[in-house]
């Protein structure tokens, strides 16, 4: 099954990915530093705002997006991954990019990528991550962006966004995640994550915990990249409901259409990009009622109904307490459903743990976008739960199923799980085709 709405050439692009064999292994990423100086010597992008981190950092990129916008600053925004059309990692000015336009960056884009290959045999070709990345630098150059901002994929000195010429970048959070490539520790990880920030580049920690901040500190300190670190000055003020979380700093109260109250960290990180970002550009005083138009779908996400659907990517450990604090906050239901899928290749986290918090029972999903089977992960303690074939069945037999309750169901794992149901549930019928 290929993802829903690819522009045709890069669907090409994606499928020759999957079935290249590459000459050798290349930790250095030769061809792609190669079409990326390529690409940057005649299409630059001044400043550069790179965000990473376990958890948060899509937040903060569409928070600082959104922040950047309303004060009339001409934007691109590239995320990863998409949620149901690959058109949405790329947004300029807030609005995801059409196919065609997706296709001819693409094109431009294979064009050098195969010259430079065939001009060196023993290149690697870039990944498909990769590719992605110096699309949307082209597409984000020839719109004459002032802020481009780049959510990291893993993050790290092995992403790519590692080795874009940044003026400033995050470290929204660490906890354990990706432990295959990043570390088997909170420390290791927290180095590691930290190298996203080339040498001599600023970096805003986030709210880390004391061996993550320590880690993280110590490398940046040891590339003679500043540390800056924000003012958590911001707390709630009320309970979450499904429109949104209001906050308090000072005396202004504001709302942010996302949940949780850990998201007050978060906003004081985008604070402290906008702030140094100042620096360069003629911008007035940071405005937190500007975060009110934040869009950033299918995270902390609600959509009411019979029952009701909480969305989110949670596939985490950390994340998932987060949710689990989230919704035991929201007004009490008689019956929680947690509906959870991951993805091919992905590490497997338990959710039973949510489960139990919140008194739910466990449901899984297959059948969406690079979904992982169900019977390479469920433990004994979840054996025997229900198991959905695809989402469209997963939404059709929860919302038929009569119930005197008021039921909530809270779906989590993997980003195109929550495209899928988002899109399932405004009333699509493709989804699974």
């Amino acid at each position: 099954m290929i993802s829903p709405n690819w522009p045709p050439y890069l669907e090409q692009i994606w499928h020759r990915y999957q079935t290249a064999v590459q000459p050798v292994p290349d930790p250095d990423r030769r061809c792609f530093r190669s079409v990326l100086g390529t690409v940057v010597s005649g299409r630059p992008i001044i400043n550069n705002v790179t965000v990473g981190g376990t958890n948060g950092k899509g937040a903060v990129a569409a928070m600082l997006e959104t922040t950047l916008l309303r004060e009339g600053i001409s934007t691109g925004l590239f995320v990863s991954p998409h949620l149901w059309s690959v058109t949405e990692r790329f947004r300029i000015n807030g609005d995801d990019v059409g196919q065609n336009e997706l296709d001819k960056a693409s094109i431009y884009v294979d064009t050098i990528v195969q010259q430079t290959c065939a001009a060196d045999p023993n290149l690697s070709w870039p990944t498909f991550f990769e590719t992605l990345v110096l699309i949307a630098w082209v597409l984000f150059s020839e719109m004459g962006v002032q802020v481009a901002i780049w959510e990291a994929g893993i993050g790290g000195g092995k992403d790519s966004i590692s080795l874009i010429s940044a003026t400033v970048c995050a470290l929204v959070s660490v906890s354990l995640d990706h432990t295959r490539f990043l570390g088997n520790s909170v420390s290791e990880i927290a180095a590691e994550k930290a190298r996203l920030a080339p040498s001599g580049v600023p970096m805003v920690l986030g709210l880390l915990d004391s061996e993550a901040d320590e880690a993280a500190t110590t490398e940046l300190r040891r590339r003679n990249c500043p540390v800056i670190r924000p003012v958590f000055d911001i707390e709630t003020a009320g309970s979450p409901s499904s429109d949104g979380q209001r906050f308090r700093c000072g005396n202004t109260t504001f709302k942010l259409p996302l949940l949780g109250a850990h998201q007050a960290g978060n906003i004081s990180v985008v604070r402290s990009l906008y702030q140094t970002l100042q620096s360069g550009i003629e911008l007035p005083e940071f405005d937190f009622l500007h975060l009110s138009h934040t869009r950033w779908p299918g995270r902390t996400e609600w959509i009411s109904g019979r029952p009701s659907f909480f969305i989110d990517v949670a596939h985490n450990p950390d994340a998932f307490v987060k949710i689990g604090a989230i919704v035991a906050s929201l007004a009490p239901f008689q019956s929680i459903i947690v509906l959870f899928g991951a993805s091919l290749g992905r590490d497997h986290p338990r959710c039973d743990h949510l489960a139990r918090t919140l008194g739910a029972e466990i449901r899984f999903v297959e059948g969406f976008y690079r979904a992982a089977p169900t019977t390479t992960w469920i433990t004994g303690e979840t054996d025997g739960a229900v198991c959905y074939v695809t989402p469209s069945e997963a939404v059709y037999h929860l919302q038929s199923s009569p119930s005197d309750q008021e039921k909530l169901v809270v779906v989590v794992g993997s980003a195109f799980l929550a495209g899928a149901i988002r899109h399932v549930l405004r009333g699509s019928a493709e989804t699974d085709k």
